[in-house]
């Protein structure tokens, strides 16, 4: 008796285990440049020297922060930070153009159908079109229109 109580808590652990996988791993997009990894909540400053030079930057007053917001631009793509926890924390990422993809591909211009097939069907959809997946504490943003994508975020969940 105590042999097969044993054998049923080891496959009840067993399935958890295989349920326990088959959710939301936690792990947030990302967006990769050059080989770096570009996340919402890391360090912007710390990310901008590990890019290198940026083609453009900009600084805006901010509500309530000790510090600006800042904007840096680089081909393809930016990034947006705010003071928080005493560093410009990136809040958003903007894919500006086609130059650059989506770790798994996908780009401006491409079909709603390649991002579907991407990145599955577990989304939301805006009121206007937009397809929102969210993983960990970063929601990844495609704008549809005329079933096209014309824009990609990654924010804030």
């Amino acid at each position: 008796m105590k042999k097969l109580s044993l054998i049923f808590a080891a496959i009840l652990m067993l399935s958890l285990c295989f349920v326990a996988c088959d959710q939301n791993t936690g792990v947030e997009y990302s967006f990769s440049y050059n080989g770096t990894a570009v996340r919402i909540g890391e360090d912007g400053k710390a990310l901008s020297a590990a890019l290198g030079d940026y083609i453009d930057y900009r600084e805006s007053g901010s509500c309530g922060a000790e510090q600006n917001d800042k904007e840096f631009y680089y081909p393809g793509f930016r990034y947006d930070t705010v003071w928080s926890n005493g560093a410009d924390r990136i809040v958003r990422i903007v894919l500006t153009d086609d130059s650059v993809a989506t770790p798994q591909g996908i780009r401006i211009g491409d079909a709603k159908s390649a991002v579907v097939t991407a990145y599955g069907d577990e989304y939301t959809e805006t009121a206007d079109g937009s397809l929102v997946y969210t993983d960990g504490t970063t929601k990844l943003m495609f704008g549809i229109r005329d079933g096209v994508v014309t824009a990609i975020h990654y924010t804030q969940a």
